[in-house]
């Protein structure tokens, strides 16, 4: 069965707040039930701070060639940066205005992606990872 990460957050939300973000993400990034798909991860970023900042790990990403699927609301753009889970450097990034979606292409050589959203205000965050061939 796939990995399903949860919720990051770097703001104090409740359960409910929570329960609504994990739905919206879900919503607007349907892969869950695609074939390839790997995982997911989802965020709330503080719109009490200037910049912000968070990232989740999905460790049992294996490696090969995917397409991560990255989506936002709130005030954007909100970069996205794409890692190996063991690196700092970008595999790759992308700046997205908040409403469409849109996909970055990543090739990784070992296990783990780390996933980074960045915004100068408050945003939701959401990523899906899907191989982008499947054998």
């Amino acid at each position: 069965m796939p990995l399903l990460a949860g919720c990051a957050t770097v703001a104090t939300i409740t359960q409910s707040q929570m329960d609504e973000q994990v739905e919206w993400s879900g919503n607007a990034l349907p892969f869950r039930d695609t074939e390839g798909f790997e995982g997911a991860a989802s965020g709330t970023l503080d719109a009490s701070r200037d910049y912000v900042s968070n990232g989740v790990g999905l460790g049992s990403v294996p490696p090969g060639d995917y397409l991560v699927h990255v989506v936002c609301r709130g005030e954007g753009p909100v970069e996205f940066h794409i890692r190996s889970i063991d690196a700092d450097t970008d595999l790759a990034s992308t700046a997205l205005d908040c409403g469409p979606s849109t996909s970055i292409e990543v090739t990784t050589t070992t296990e783990g992606l780390f996933i980074v959203a960045d915004a100068e205000g408050p945003a939701d965050w959401a990523a899906a990872v899907v191989r982008s061939a499947v054998p």
